[in-house]
């Protein structure tokens, strides 16, 4: 009978920690310097953010260039939802996994066809294991600079 409870609840627990997976990438951005000219000032221009994440132990890519936009000019940051850390995280590997995100934000002006580049940043965040993500939201700090 101890057994069977010392089962249950190690089942029960396993269980509650799949529900509590977060996988979420949170990216923050100044752009002050990027409003000049036309360069923000159309009402459908947009921040493009890219998420790459890599697995340094094992030399995998979990995922590349996952793109999310953001049409709120006054806006600083973003939640970025990754379940690709989740499927990768259940999988079975020779080292524990060791993640380099790397992220890129870009503003892009709609006063041309095709949208243009207007002003961009980019920064890489090492050392985040499976646990990071099981936790809370990731934290992508400093800010990324957009000139």
């Amino acid at each position: 009978m101890k057994k069977l409870l010392i089962l249950l609840t190690t089942m029960l627990f396993g269980i509650t920690a799949g529900f509590a997976q977060v996988d979420i990438v949170n990216v923050t951005w100044d752009a002050e310097d990027c409003f000049e000219g036309t360069c923000g000032a159309q009402a459908l221009d947009y921040f493009k953010i890219t998420i790459s994440i890599y697995d340094d132990a094992n030399t995998q890519w979990v995922i590349q260039n996952k793109t999310v936009t953001e049409t709120d000019m006054n806006a600083t940051d973003i939640d970025v939802y990754i379940p690709e850390v989740d499927n990768y995280c259940n999988k079975t590997f020779i080292y524990t996994p060791s993640f380099t995100i790397y992220a890129t934000v870009t503003l892009m002006d709609t006063s041309t066809s095709p949208a243009t580049e207007c002003c961009s940043g980019n920064d890489d965040y090492s050392s985040y294991s499976c646990h990071d993500f099981y936790d809370d939201v990731i934290e992508l700090t400093p800010a990324i600079v957009l000139n």
